[in-house]
């Protein structure tokens, strides 16, 4: 009762301009909010009509129209039934578990190390392989994809599932590189320093300190990887094209929901949605955490 009262009391203390403002903008947001969620519930009405019969349904009533009975064996069809180039739904799932996990072990273990190198020591040649990077990243991927394409092939590389991923994940360069360097640019060398006089090596400071004093910053980028990971698919579609995950897998499918029935395929959609929705429910409050946290007392 004292933590409502103290919040009523810090409401109070607003001026009626604020508490106007306030207002509109939760509104706005509210209304946002509310945006994103008729997809979702428009995907789970469509998912349990019954496929057959479907399209006479929408075309006499529209693609509003609530289902005669629950269909809720679309959702078990869309594992048997959905397949692309011979991968099923189990498939999808599969591959897209196992590229959630190397990209956020393995893959995000090399921008990590080089971006703390970056930040925290000095040698030759730093600003220049720094300025590269960027400009890297303003190259559009169609301006390089077919170059690449072509040395991944001659490196025996194409299409080799997670061969593929461990081997072009060790370059550390990237948008990664460019957020990692920037947390551990922002981590004072104080602390590195009080493990030098107590003895202690360069290995031991990023290890026991500073990259725990990261961690939060890193949880939460990981966080955000595993979301980016389960909907990504260029690599895929571009390099990997025998080990389709989910949403490359339900892209190419959207062409041909019609043999397997919109339905099935919008019980597919769903499907799909139900892992972020769980790792961003159970994640939320870290990712929103203040992440400046500081460890120097004056």
């Amino acid at each position: 009762m004292k933590k409502a009262k103290d919040n009523n009391f810090v409401f109070m203390k607003k001026t009626r301009a604020e508490k106007i403002i306030h207002s509109i903008v939760f509104v706005i947001f509210f209304l946002y909010a509310t945006s994103l969620l008729i997809p979702l519930f428009w995907l789970l009405v469509q998912s349990l009509h019954p496929v057959e019969g479907y399209l006479d349904v929408i075309n006499d009533k529209g693609y509003f129209a609530l289902p005669s009975t629950l269909e809720w064996q679309n959702y078990g069809k869309a594992f048997t039934i959905m397949e692309w180039e011979d991968t099923n739904m189990i498939g999808m799932l599969f591959n897209s578990l196992w590229f959630i996990v190397i990209a956020n072990t393995w893959c995000l273990f090399w921008p990590v190390m080089v971006g703390y190198i970056f930040a925290k020591y000095t040698f030759r040649g730093r600003t220049f392989i720094h300025s590269l990077v960027i400009f890297t990243l303003t190259v559009p991927v169609v301006g390089v994809t077919g170059a690449m394409i072509k040395i991944v092939t001659a490196m025996g590389l194409y299409d080799t599932g997670p061969l593929f991923v461990i081997t072009t994940g060790v370059g550390g360069f990237g948008s990664g590189f460019l957020i990692y360097y920037a947390i551990f640019k922002g981590l004072s060398w104080s602390y590195a320093e009080s493990v030098f006089i107590d003895g202690g090596g360069d290995f031991t400071a990023f290890s026991y300190v500073m990259l725990p004093m990261a961690m939060p910053a890193i949880s939460a980028m990981m966080v955000t990887g595993v979301i980016s990971a389960w909907n990504g698919y260029e690599q895929f579609m571009y390099y990997l094209p025998s080990t389709p995950p989910v949403a490359l897998g339900l892209y190419y499918l959207s062409e041909r929901a019609q043999r397997v029935g919109a339905p099935t395929y919008y019980a597919g959609l769903i499907m799909s949605c139900i892992p972020v929705l769980i790792i961003y429910a159970f994640m939320a409050d870290k990712m929103m955490k203040n992440l400046t946290i500081g460890g120097l007392k004056g």
